[in-house]
């Protein structure tokens, strides 16, 4: 069956604006970045100044990473294009997908293609939640002969909104939350143009009611564009392992051999390679898999 969608070309016009903080030069691809997000230049001297952190991060002195960003803004090393010929496997999610403070190889995008055979296509947009990972998927979906598609969007209130166009651009930009509310806790808008005051954002956007039922809606969005066409969707919104080792882990149950993302916020290599197996299981046992155990507790 021949899927048309006759709101094409005015939903092109939302889902196609760019979804990342950090923009690649337009008359270049890929475009390479030393450092971006998270993963900053500030933050790893200031890192590896402190004599605690600084045996962690000896790695990337003479192992430096490179971003490579396509023309869409995603870190991979091709533009995409439409290719029915070609079978690959999406990856969607946040900075986690995207590998913020990893070199690529040590990402579970990557990892988890030299199991299934497939070329991939990492979607991960750094700073975003589940909403632009469902407006990533609508983008691409049908570029492609997919063959799987995998989702790791850890649990957190981070929404979209529209923007507001300035000299013929639209303009993203975070307007973060007071400093006693949790950071990952923010809400995406137009810039200089917030379109709900801060109380809102304290006393609902950040409530799990409100967290869960954005996640079912867009979670819900998401199996229906998969099912639509009969493709394999597996959803994890955790790690697999309970050693997981970034900033907030316990760093003492670091395994030989295991790499810390450089910004000392995001999960390691071998956090990715756990994440990568867990995925394969599903894949080889089921023909979708959503993970529904949520431990929230909304009684009151």
């Amino acid at each position: 069956m021949k899927i048309s969608n006759p709101y094409k070309k005015e939903l092109n016009q939302f889902f196609n604006l760019d979804h990342n903080l950090w923009v690649p030069e337009r008359d270049q691809s890929p475009s390479i970045f030393n450092f971006i997000g998270t993963d900053s230049e500030s933050n790893f001297q200031k890192n590896y100044s402190n004599k605690l952190y600084r045996k962690y991060l000896e790695y990337y002195i003479s192992n430096p990473i490179e971003y490579r960003l396509n023309s869409q803004s995603f870190r991979n090393k091709f533009d995409f294009k439409v290719d029915k010929s070609k079978k690959v496997d999406l990856y969607l999610g946040c900075s986690y997908t995207l590998g913020m403070g990893l070199h690529e190889e040590h990402t579970y995008p990557y990892i988890l293609s030299n199991l299934t055979g497939n070329q991939f296509i990492n979607l991960g947009a750094g700073g975003y939640g589940i909403e632009q990972s469902y407006n990533n998927l609508k983008r691409f979906i049908d570029y492609y002969d997919v063959q799987n598609i995998f989702h790791f969007q850890p649990l957190y209130a981070r929404n979209n909104a529209i923007t507001i166009k300035q000299k013929g651009k639209w303009i993203n930009d975070i307007i973060h939350l007071p400093r006693d509310i949790e950071h990952n806790y923010y809400f995406r808008s137009g810039l200089n143009s917030p379109t709900v005051n801060t109380d809102y954002l304290k006393e609902v956007m950040i409530d799990w009611r409100f967290i869960m039922q954005t996640y079912s809606r867009n979670l819900d969005a998401i199996k229906a564009l998969c099912m639509e066409r009969g493709l394999k969707y597996y959803y994890l919104h955790k790690y697999p392992s309970s050693r997981v080792t970034s900033f907030i882990g316990n760093w003492h149950q670091l395994k030989k051999g295991d790499i810390l993302a450089r910004d000392l916020m995001h999960a390691s290599y071998f956090n990715n390679k756990d994440l990568a197996d867990k995925f394969q299981c599903l894949r080889l046992e089921y023909d979708t898999f959503v993970e529904l155990d949520i431990d929230v507790d909304i009684s009151e």
